[in-house]
């Protein structure tokens, strides 16, 4: 154990840990300050420019010099330290990785380079020192490229995070000998272009992350080597078009994100080997149409071990439609976003959800929808949420919502609602609705509200008019407060508190269940 006694100044030991960090420390402690048992040592946040050859600290399993002035790392400087199984160096001025960096190192496991100004990396290349190495972080650096050679002495490699860099180019075959490697993460770079063999070898490859870098096409079967993948990221890309074969293969595939693309195509049957595929995000794009064979191999088959789709997210397209057979096989899905699209009444056929029995969360906000009825929403027995905001309203009919029993949270701000637009038996059948967003109501019975018992909240915004119907609403509120609040007196249970605030013409109104004190 490493006594506080033998601590040098400004640090502090404690168990096997020595930590120096913030201490305006330009290099390490004196040897005979540092106890033999020492096996983490943090040195973050000094002044260290070089890292010393000394002192020989043969326990040393960990050590940080995270934050510091480092501007290379020549001469094997770690050759001393030879049990080190973690290094960080994240946060120094390094612009040259060299090839004897960590030479000494054969039992390296964990990397941390990140936060650096590295342009060239020669270090893990041939016959590397860090042979041994797992986890490698090379993030927000300057790399511009990345060779065939450039990580062939690493071949234990699990996780490489190359994100955050300048990388325009990566040449064929650059990962082919990583052949454990299972997360890569390319984000934020320059890419432009993939071709068939930029991933080859990368058989265990699982997680793959290319959001934000500059591709608009993919090539077919690009990720035809990486079979093992279960995630991946293709945010913020130009990508125009999705065709049959551009994700053959990835049989285990879960999630594959799309957003923020310029996809108007997908064809036909290109999902249809993503049999495992759980959710499926193509929003903020610019389709303008879907069918059901948009969706093949999606839905949930023994055949060929396909589970279902569980989430889809097709928000700010350009959809104008919705039709019955379209979503008619995703009997798995939970969640279904459509928001920000030019979906119209007309174009939304009832029936169109009737088989999406599952389906918890659905979204159809800000589209061009003038009206709603049990039909359009049929089938949707387990739902709990539904957001309309946002679309052109003109009114709601009795029982509108009436095939949504387990429906508890109901968001309906955006229009000017008056009197005339909620028949007093709109929310017919809603039993379990607990959450009611009216925003923008300018006036409202309350006889709306009789038909749901487990109301405990509604927000009605701040355009209330002072009419007839809004004094009603004002004596109803406050009858609530001292029924409720006395039954939950004597019963201990929930009681409603009401307030109408305002002056001139408008009013705001909020409603609440709380615990009665």
């Amino acid at each position: 154990m490493v006594s506080a006694q033998y601590c040098a100044r400004r640090c502090r030991c404690e168990g096997t840990t020595m930590d120096c960090s913030h201490g305006g420390h330009p290099g390490f402690p004196p040897e005979d300050l540092i106890p033999s048992s020492t096996e983490t040592l943090l040195m973050n946040d000094n002044r260290m420019i070089t890292v010393p050859l000394g002192p020989r600290l043969p326990n040393l399993l960990e050590l940080s010099l995270e934050d510091n002035w480092i501007t290379t790392l020549e001469r094997s400087p770690f050759r001393l330290r030879p049990n080190l199984k973690v290094l960080r160096l994240e946060g120094n001025k390094i612009i040259h990785v060299v090839r004897d960096a960590f030479d000494g190192l054969d039992k390296l496991v964990k990397l941390y380079l990140n936060r650096n100004n590295i342009e060239t990396v020669d270090a893990f290349g041939g016959s590397s020192a860090t042979s041994s190495l797992e986890m490698l972080d090379l993030q927000r650096n300057k790399l511009e490229s990345i060779t065939i050679g450039t990580f062939t002495g690493i071949p234990l490699l699990t996780e490489l995070n190359l994100s955050s860099n300048n990388i325009s180019t990566i040449e064929d075959g650059s990962f082919s000998g990583l052949k454990k490697l299972r997360v890569l993460y390319l984000h934020s770079n320059q890419i432009v272009r993939l071709t068939n063999e930029t991933f080859m070898g990368l058989s265990s490859l699982k997680r793959l992350v290319l959001a934000d870098n500059k591709m608009q096409n993919l090539p077919d079967m690009v990720f035809s080597d990486s079979t093992a993948l279960e995630f991946l990221d293709l945010i913020s890309n130009g990508i125009s078009q999705i065709t049959q074969t551009t994700f053959s293969g990835l049989f285990n595939l879960t999630a594959l994100y799309l957003d923020s693309n310029n996809i108007s195509t997908v064809e036909d049957c290109a999902f249809r080997d993503l049999v495992k595929l759980h959710t499926l995000s193509l929003s903020n794009n610019t389709l303008q149409d879907i069918s059901a064979s948009t969706f093949l191999g999606l839905a949930p088959d023994d055949r060929t071990d396909s589970t279902g789709l569980e989430e889809l997210h097709l928000s700010r397209n350009r959809l104008t439609a919705v039709r019955r057979e379209d979503f008619a096989r995703l009997t798995k899905l939970t969640r279904l976003r459509l928001s920000v699209n030019e979906i119209t009444s007309e174009g939304l056929e009832d029936g169109s959800f009737a088989n999406l029995g599952n389906l918890v969360y659905f979204t159809l906000r800000r589209n061009l929808l003038t009206n709603i009825s049990a039909a359009t929403l049929q089938g949707l027995t387990a739902l709990q949420t539904l957001r309309l905001g946002g679309n052109e309203f003109r009114g709601f009919h009795a029982f509108a919502f009436a095939n949504l029993p387990t429906l508890r949270t109901l968001s309906l701000p955006g229009n000017p609602y008056s009197s005339n637009s909620f028949h007093p038996d709109v929310f017919g059948n809603l039993t379990a609705l607990q959450y009611l967003d009216i925003a923008r109501a300018t006036s409202l019975s309350p006889r709306v509200f009789r038909h749901l018992p487990c109301l405990q909240t509604v927000q009605f915004g701040n355009s209330l008019t002072c009419d007839c119907d809004i004094l009603d609403l004002a004596k109803w509120l406050n009858k609530q407060l001292w029924m409720l609040c006395d039954m939950a007196h004597r019963h201990s249970q929930w009681f409603a508190i009401s307030t109408i605030r305002g002056g001139g013409q408008f009013f705001s109104a909020t409603f609440e269940r709380k615990t009665c004190r």
